[in-house]
């Protein structure tokens, strides 16, 4: 397909992606966080193995997750000696197990990915059947609701968040603990150590605010000579994790004081209404190409992750030059588990995402 022509909103929406501005000076009342329910860490992998702590999750126990994950999550199951089982999912992203035909677990883990709404139904069920507690995997769901105006992540007992992947932060995860009937002893949450901005973040923040005066191209440059490098070096241009980071959990840190800062300044309404523009872009550009979108429609309340499609990775090279018109790139999603990789329906290795934020 040729390009399309680009409006001056639709270049201020591209840019955005480079260089987000969503936070104002003055304190706003915006508090999807409950302090005395809610904790802070640095990625989304500490939130999780603090949620099993408090669960009372022992060695040996089941934890029930989709098998369509990212591995690195499995570190935090890993870390607290829990056993990882797996249920399946659709090419909608829902669980495709009855509950009473899923084995015994301890907690299951709902996931919302890319930040639209997980269909709960089968997992309440699941837990009323067996006594596990209901985990909402909310790390690209931030600012993301269901139906009924309900916060994504706050409808399961607990509820994590890796708010890093939506806001220009260098890290920052939280865990909600959305039930009276779980009792926090203060004693498990981990002792955690000072979290300072590396030289990386610094600099990512000062290529950022050059988009406002000379646009993204010295990023787009910088881009392409760091995957080049890392094609030459890896084969590929995306980064891969490795074999370990599905079992060895990174030291825990705290959250980055950006965060607080993003929290306590955020314009919510201006950060959802970027990200659905960005959305409704991108559809459009993509209309025609050989791909499908993963989901049939962006429901009113939801504010996504990333535009997910799926694609044939022999027509992902159309699709790049495509995006690359726009200043836009998209990259495989997930890294999938060893025990996964090589016996999983064939789809689950087709998915792209178009990232919202650089």
């Amino acid at each position: 397909m040729g390009n399309l022509s680009t409006s001056e909103f639709e270049k201020k929406i591209i840019r955005s992606v480079y260089n987000p501005s969503v936070t104002n000076k003055i304190k706003n009342n915006f508090n999807l966080f409950q302090s005395e329910s809610t904790f802070y860490y640095a990625y989304c992998r500490h939130a999780l193995k603090n949620a099993l702590l408090i669960l009372n999750i022992k060695a040996g126990d089941n934890i029930l997750l989709p098998s369509f994950i990212c591995k690195d999550l499995l570190s935090s199951i890993h870390s607290v000696a829990a056993i990882p089982k797996f249920y399946t999912v659709n090419e909608s992203l829902e669980i495709i197990e009855e509950p009473e035909n899923l084995p015994a677990a301890k907690a299951i883990i709902a996931v919302n990915f890319f930040g639209f709404p997980q269909n709960l139904d089968k997992f309440k069920k699941y837990c009323q059947l067996t006594g596990a507690y209901l985990i909402e995997d909310n790390a690209h769901g931030f600012l993301s609701k269901d139906s009924e105006n309900t916060f994504l992540g706050q409808r399961g007992d607990l509820g994590i968040y890796s708010i890093r992947k939506s806001l220009a932060i260098p890290n920052g995860a939280a865990l909600l603990i959305n039930t009276a009937n779980i009792k926090i002893n203060q004693s498990i949450i981990s002792e955690v150590a000072d979290n300072q901005q590396d030289k990386n973040f610094k600099f990512k923040s000062l290529l950022r605010k050059l988009v406002h005066y000379f646009g993204v191209w010295h990023i787009i440059f910088l881009l392409t000579i760091i995957r080049a490098i890392r094609k030459y070096k890896t084969g590929d241009i995306y980064p891969k994790s490795n074999s370990e980071d599905e079992f060895l959990l990174p030291t825990e840190t705290k959250a980055n004081p950006l965060l607080f800062y993003y929290l306590k300044h955020l314009v919510p309404d201006e950060e959802i209404k970027r990200r659905r523009n960005l959305y409704f872009f991108v559809e459009k550009i993509l209309a025609g190409s050989p791909c499908k979108p993963v989901f049939s429609y962006l429901p009113e309340n939801t504010s996504p992750y990333l535009y997910p499609f799926y694609a044939q990775k022999k027509d992902i090279k159309i699709i790049r030059k495509i995006l690359a018109a726009y200043n836009l790139e998209c990259f495989p999603w997930p890294d999938l588990p060893f025990e996964i990789e090589n016996k999983c329906p064939e789809y689950y290795k087709n998915v792209w995402g178009v990232r919202f934020l650089w």
